[in-house]
């Protein structure tokens, strides 16, 4: 707002005139900029490459706007947030993001400056020449008139903001006339309040709904933690989800007022990869993998009380399943990993079935949803780039042009879903925490770029459903309760360390007898240290690592190794026993995960993502180069005591069958082949003699040995029930075992807005 003192020419008071300018509209002169192979209409808000459209935010368009005006100048952080943020509490790292969106929208590496340079400590400049042109129906510029209000200059009374009124809108041929307050003028007054009302109680009844941590308020729903992937009701009255009891899979309806159940369906050796309810309530429709009768493989409908399924369309799999407003069409995701990913749309009887897109092999559909008006699909995209990096997208999908918008560009932020809400002016998602593995709630709105987190805590949510009244959020949270155990030799008589109501991963012993172990605190995995008795507690990372540490003890006890994204990719860093001295010890350019230093100090056994085989073991001695272990693909393992050989899950290529070998560390070959091992975590035992596994049998988790002379009987060494086993390990004279145990819950919960 700009305030400008003029002098009245009536009778010479001087007055302030108070002018509105967006600081984007007071530039907005010339309508075309031209640079390289690009084009962009500044009035329409297009750009285009060589006369194809590029997709961009309504943020990432403000900050090009800008750029382009002031090409050649090096324009620093501040104005730019000022600028293109203006009146928006934002930081820094928004704007560095931004920058990012639009380099990748034109195609330009950070690196190559073809377009914008990055100023060290400064901002960004435009350097690429741009050629302005005007529309042939403006002369020379855009000018627009402005009605301003007229105010004492020591007046403080609140001013209406003016409105800008287009240049074509004021005949220039008709002197402006005074009003006077007659008779006339009133009933217009009176008529201009009626219309006003009512455009604002319209624009009220039809604004947009904001939730924030701040407004809202969250209830559980459910309290059992069986509700894992929940669907609910329009009406938010029942909830549908899925079970499995040893080889049967069943789909459960919940009405939430009553608390009692009812089995819908049930399949032996089969999946359900997606279920929901039809707009009307009436009906539950969902898809079925089933193994054991493929044929049988299909959408089905169930009416929401029970009754006979009927077999709707016949299909080799799938999920996303999403029912448009009015219950007649349905959309689904077509195919499985093995095949190129494509969204079918149908009629809700199963007829009309039509390809509505289709991906290329190196992307995944992670969400599917109809928007509310019925003419489009929003949808998540996960793409994997040449770099082994996951990037991800929302976009809207025309059904009538077929035409494809991105929302959001593609970013290493992980989405898992979206859905619009009814107003069509912002999207509720799901967004995984950058520092850990939890899912969190946040509206996203594409016009200002503006995200709002909804939700805040540890928890994650797996689920998010947008009840029919558009105020109320009904999604599934998981909780992680656990806690660590450790005892004495055997027979091993445990004691609880921790309390029960946390998230706890990897904990292992140091070479003087402390635990060094994985939590999740605010949002974020943090390696801490402590006594056996849970004492002086002291953490050794900051949260800021990213995701998986997975931390691992050296051989002698001395050295934590864990995997960090600090470098802006997975590595492999080392820290001692108190945090200090962190050392990157990989230059990988493909993900890593686990790691384990030989007692040697130089020899890193370490899994690494490879194309086309997957998760391969590798070796690396000192600053060598990295060389594979083992050809084959695997999963679980460890290194046994004297460091010379290597138990291992590995896949047969042949079969697709895993099985549990050892190999000669030193070599790869592997030497033979152990079985009865289940595939859940895998240890040595501290003498060598034999491996140690968790077997799961229903409610009952247990802790066995199995001893590789083939004549001593397995044994099992602990048994928890109703728990799950997170981790055990030994310590380095074995005579120490830590177990970390709990139970991973999931509830339905209810999200609306605070009363007034």
């Amino acid at each position: 707002m700009r305030n400008v003192l003029v002098k009245n020419g009536e009778n010479g008071e001087i007055v302030t005139k108070r002018f509105v300018f967006s600081s984007l509209m007071e530039n907005l002169k010339p309508r075309y900029y031209d640079f390289g192979e690009f084009r962009f209409d500044a009035r329409r808000r297009i750009l285009q490459k060589n006369g194809e459209q590029i997709p961009l935010s309504s943020r990432i368009c403000d900050l090009l706007i800008v750029l382009l005006q002031n090409e050649g100048r090096t324009i620093d952080h501040d104005e730019l947030l000022d600028t293109v943020w203006e009146g928006t509490f934002v930081e820094q790292s928004n704007l560095k993001k931004s920058i990012s969106a639009l380099r990748q929208a034109l195609g330009e590496n950070p690196s190559e400056n073809q377009y914008i340079k990055t100023i060290p400590r400064k901002g960004y400049c435009f350097v690429a020449p741009v050629k302005v042109e005007f529309d042939d129906n403006e002369s020379g510029a855009f000018q627009p008139k402005i009605a301003a209000e007229e105010v004492k200059a020591d007046n403080d009374t609140v001013q209406l903001e003016p409105q800008i009124v287009p240049q074509s809108v004021i005949s220039p041929k008709k002197p402006a006339r005074k009003l006077t307050f007659t008779y006339k003028a009133a009933i217009f007054g009176v008529l201009l309040m009626g219309l006003l009302a009512v455009a604002g109680w319209f624009a009220f009844s039809k604004r947009s709904v904001r939730f924030s941590v701040e407004n809202t308020e969250t209830q559980r729903l459910t309290t059992d933690g069986k509700y894992f992937d929940s669907g609910v009701s329009p009406d938010g009255n029942y909830l549908i989800h899925s079970t499995r009891e040893n080889n049967d899979v069943s789909l459960i309806l919940h009405q939430l007022a009553t608390g009692s159940s009812n089995k819908l369906v049930s399949y032996p050796d089969a999946s359900f990869w997606s279920y929901q309810f039809t707009p009307d309530g009436n009906f539950v429709y969902y898809i079925v993998k089933n193994w054991g009768e493929p044929e049988k493989t299909g959408i089905y409908k169930v009416p929401f009380l029970g009754g006979e399924a009927k077999l709707v369309y016949k299909s080799d799999g799938g999920g996303g399943l999403t029912f448009s407003p009015d219950g007649k069409q349905i959309a689904f995701q077509h195919g499985d990993k093995d095949k190129n990913p494509e969204i079918i749309i149908m009629s809700s009887d199963g007829t009309n079935a039509r390809k509505a897109i289709g991906f290329e092999p190196s992307t995944r559909l992670w969400s599917l949803r109809f928007s509310p008006d019925g003419k489009s699909l929003l949808f998540v995209i996960r793409r994997e780039n040449a770099e082994l990096k996951n990037l991800f997208s929302v976009r809207s999908l025309d059904l009538a042009t077929s035409k494809e918008t991105y929302i959001i560009p593609e970013q290493e932020r992980v989405i898992h879903s979206a859905v619009w809400m009814p107003a069509f002016d912002s999207i509720l998602m799901l967004v995984r925490e950058p520092n850990a593995e939890i899912r969190q709630i946040w509206q996203y709105f594409p016009g200002s770029g503006e995200w709002i987190r909804v939700t805040n805590d540890n928890d994650s949510y797996a689920t998010i459903n947008l009840l029919a009244d558009g105020k109320s959020i009904v999604a599934t949270r998981e909780t992680t309760n656990s806690s660590i155990w450790a005892a004495d030799g055997e027979p091993y008589n445990f004691r609880q360390v921790t309390g029960g109501v946390n998230q706890f991963g990897r904990t292992d012993w140091t070479a003087d007898g402390r635990l060094a172990y994985l939590s999740v605190e605010n949002r974020a995995e943090i390696i801490s240290i402590m006594t056996p008795a849970g004492r002086n507690k002291q953490p050794l990372t900051t949260g800021n690592d990213g995701m998986w540490l997975q931390p691992s003890m050296s051989n002698d006890g001395n050295s934590i190794l864990y995997i960090s994204s600090q470098s802006g990719s997975q590595q492999v860093w080392k820290m001692g026993l108190d945090g200090a001295g962190k050392t990157m010890l990989t230059r990988s350019d493909a993900p890593i995960f686990d790691s384990k230093l030989l007692s040697d100090g130089k020899t890193l056994i370490f899994q690494k993502f490879t194309k086309p085989t997957g998760w391969k073991l590798f070796k690396q001695v000192g600053e060598e180069e990295a060389v594979p272990v083992l050809e084959q693909q695997i999963s679980e393992w460890d290194i046994s005591p004297d460091e010379k050989q290597i138990a291992v899950w590995i896949e047969d290529e042949a079969t697709k069958k895993w099985s549990v070998v050892i190999a000669d560390l030193a070599t790869g070959q592997i030497v033979r082949t152990v079985e009865g091992i289940k595939q859940n975590m895998l240890r040595w035992t501290p003498d060598g003699k034999g491996l140690a596994y968790v077997n799961a049998a229903d409610d009952i988790k247990e802790i066995r040995v199995k001893s590789l002379d083939d004549k001593t009987p397995e044994r099992t060494i602990t048994t928890v029930q109703f728990e799950n086993i997170f981790w055990f390990d030994w310590s380095r004279d074995g005579n120490k075992l830590v177990v970390v145990r709990g139970q991973k819950l999931a509830d339905a919960v209810s999200i609306t807005l605070k009363k007034d």
